[in-house]
């Protein structure tokens, strides 16, 4: 069947005449090829928006009515499509972006009241200390002090504020290891 123009070839191909559909994309489809990859930069996505445009056209081709050429028709199918998949991909990355910030939003508010649990278990372990042993860790890991300020202030000896830390260290290791958060403690301590 050879076709004569434009408007026979439309007819032919609107009435499912799949000769008239392969001229059809055998005449357009590098150009619309060339085209699309202009708009996305990517051969695989140009040659996919091309190959669903074809398909497209093919499903409705009984439906199809052109105000213009089916030249023009075909790249403002190309472009149309095109602009479809951008929006979906814009709203498909917000709505990840959206997803990402609520979890994190959520793993920070979850992770702030784990550490305050641990804090204020903390504050109880070291609270149990007896009176002098307490404020020498109070002093030494909390306020920053050196064995040798802690000494003076205290009006005793620097292996006194030595021992003392030592058994307070050990007796918190001992009592936070029976509590499943013993690693914790480790960045206090």
């Amino acid at each position: 069947m050879s076709f004569q123009n434009d408007n026979a070839l439309l007819e032919a191909f609107r009435a499912g005449d799949k000769k008239a559909f392969s001229k059809i994309y055998e005449g357009y489809y590098a150009s619309l090829c060339r085209y699309a990859f202009s708009l996305t930069r990517d051969l695989s996505q140009a040659e996919d928006l091309v190959q669903d445009t074809f398909l497209n056209v093919w499903n409705n081709h009984e439906k199809l009515k052109l105000k213009d050429s089916i030249k023009s028709y075909l790249y403002r199918c190309v472009y149309n499509l095109f602009i479809d998949r951008y929006r979906a991909k814009k709203r498909h990355i917000a709505m990840l972006e959206d997803l990402r910030l609520s979890v994190a939003v959520e793993a920070e508010s979850e992770r702030h009241i784990y550490d305050e649990k641990h804090i204020n278990i903390l504050k109880r372990l070291i609270d149990d200390l007896p009176e002098k042993r307490k404020e020498i860790f109070i002093l030494n890991k909390i306020q920053g002090y050196k064995y040798k300020e802690i000494a003076e202030q205290l009006n005793i000896s620097e292996r006194t504020v030595e021992s003392q830390l030592r058994k307070a260290l050990i007796s918190i290791k001992q009592k936070a290891a029976k509590i499943p958060f013993h690693f914790f403690i480790s960045l206090f301590l």
